[in-house]
């Protein structure tokens, strides 16, 4: 074979090497491409919310103080029942005692003549353990109505716990102008900047009617100024009597002062704990307080200070026109809830664990929100209301899995999409002797609250890729491995149809000039 074939079939080969090795190249850009993209698709589709710190600080005004609630762990005056003693021994004579102060006490109806009936509201916020020294209680109480008015009969009133209240340094005439009963499932507690039933549904409101908390004072209403997806309104974020009351900056001047009071001859070892407090808890205005989640224990005589630390979530709009799943967070008006007027992720979970206490036990908890139909948890049933409390964490594990059905929770208890959180924490507590000594059958407690910080700097929820950032990446990514820009797309877009109709149409033009020159010739 000569030199020249040779040298044909070499240039052939490298020639046909060169194509298969630029095609491989082409095809390995192409897929690498279109890889990145499916990821950066795949963020956006799946995980389009980043939360990020906002630049922005917002000032302290422009939230609201937090609503903040106080326990005391007396929850009946010892004169009317000893819980303690009661338990432990009861002789005949002394049943005949409890049955006379039954039926002389003017603020107990006549419903209420039964020692077992009287035992089972007051053990309904003792310890869980002492439940089993009643063995004749009911599973069931009939009538959650009378429990619920008993209870709030028989229990302290607020000037029995609250004995003065000072707001920014001034002196409150009456500490009800200030904290409202509220029933929660450590009984009657009182709570500051509270909303009260405001965030209540009807049916939820009809299931709490009969409680008398404080007939001797008319307390006036007020007009709520402050919503979390909106905050303030204008007018009310420069007027210091908006309520929700909020404060203009942090330290003393600005801070909620509280002096609480104990009564020692009213404490029952055997109902609560041996060592008696108050229980402390902040949250959001408008939340139920939930005191057994997450508190502080105040002590006996001393002198506490606390300092409120506050988180702010925001979203924006540009997330609005995703579902709610994608973005993990519901605004206030995409999810319904049956007892509440307004949404949050506790007030959400609150009515789950309400429903689920009803399908599991039968019955619901006393605070637990309900309708007027639904029976109250006896003593009996509170092993089964407590595994039930217990078990919901797991529960809502499950139910992100495993959808449970509509008379249990229907979808999970997403946070809000605007919120604010509040931490409270112990800056300062002096122990000492009780300044009011001659009262040795008292205790005082003085507590103060007040802000951390005059500015907050909040989070903000937006889009990890925006349409403009997604176009970006794609084209960034298009560019550099394809070397492919908007300008390329025209290109193929123009060669593809103006050019090849252009082409058509010149071919056209010349068959019909020669048809014509063909048939002069003719």
């Amino acid at each position: 074979m000569s030199p020249q074939v040779n040298s044909t079939k070499e240039w052939k080969t490298d020639k046909v090497l060169n194509k298969i090795i630029w095609l491989s190249i082409v095809i390995l850009s192409i897929l690498t491409c279109a890889y990145l993209i499916n990821n950066i698709w795949n963020k956006r589709n799946y995980n389009p919310a980043l939360v990020t710190l906002d630049g922005r600080q917002t000032p302290v005004w422009e939230i609201p103080f937090p609503t903040v609630t106080i326990c005391p762990q007396i929850k009946i005056h010892n004169e009317l029942f000893n819980y303690t003693h009661v338990s432990t021994n009861l002789t005949e004579d002394e049943y005949e005692y409890y049955e006379n102060i039954l039926n002389i006490l003017p603020l107990i109806d006549l419903f209420m003549f039964s020692r077992q009936y009287f035992a089972e509201v007051v053990s309904q916020t003792c310890n869980l353990k002492t439940m089993y020294l009643f063995d004749s209680f009911e599973n069931k109480l009939p009538n959650a109505s009378n429990l619920l008015k008993m209870m709030s009969n028989i229990a302290p009133k607020l000037d029995d716990t609250l004995y003065a209240c000072y707001w920014k340094e001034n002196l409150v005439n009456y500490c009800g102008l200030l904290f409202d009963p509220v029933l929660t499932e450590e009984g009657i507690c009182f709570s500051f900047n509270s909303l009260k039933s405001e965030h209540y549904r009807n049916e939820f409101k009809n299931s709490r009617q009969n409680i008398s908390f404080d007939n001797n004072f008319d307390k006036p209403d007020r007009k709520i100024e402050w919503d979390l997806e909106n905050g303030y309104n204008e007018e009310a974020l420069y007027s210091l009597e908006a309520f929700p009351f909020h404060a203009v900056g942090s330290g003393i001047t600005e801070s909620l002062r509280i002096y609480l009071k104990d009564n020692y001859d009213d404490e029952d070892k055997k109902c609560r704990a041996p060592f008696q407090r108050f229980k402390l808890t902040v949250q959001t205005p408008g939340e139920e307080p939930q005191v057994s989640k997450n508190f502080i224990d105040l002590p006996f005589d001393h002198e506490v200070s606390l300092t409120i630390k506050s988180q702010i979530m925001t979203t924006s709009e540009g997330l609005r026109h995703y579902k709610p799943e994608r973005r993990q967070c519901y605004y206030q008006n995409e999810r319904y809830l049956r007892y509440f007027t307004k949404y949050t992720q506790a007030n959400c979970e609150l009515e789950c664990l309400a429903n689920q206490t009803l399908a599991k036990c039968g019955c619901v908890k006393f605070s637990m929100p309900r309708n007027s139909s639904q029976p109250v948890c006896g003593a009996r049933n509170s092993l089964c209301v407590q595994e039930t409390a217990n078990n919901f964490g797991s529960w809502k594990f499950m139910a992100k899995t495993k959808p449970f059905g509509e008379s249990v929770c229907t979808g999970n208890c997403l946070p809000t999409c605007f919120d604010v959180k509040y931490k409270a924490e112990i800056e300062q507590q002096i122990s000492g002797d009780s300044p009011y000594d001659y009262y040795r059958s008292e205790r005082y407690t003085v507590l103060t609250i007040k802000f951390e910080e005059d500015v907050l700097n909040g989070l903000i929820r937006t889009e990890l890729y925006s349409t403009t950032d997604f176009i970006a990446n794609c084209g960034g990514l298009l560019g550099l491995f394809m070397g492919v820009s908007i300008l390329s797309l025209v290109e193929l877009v123009y060669f593809f149809t103006v050019r090849l109709w252009l082409n058509l149409k010149a071919r056209r033009q010349i068959k019909v000039r020669e048809i014509v020159k063909f048939k002069e010739i003719a």
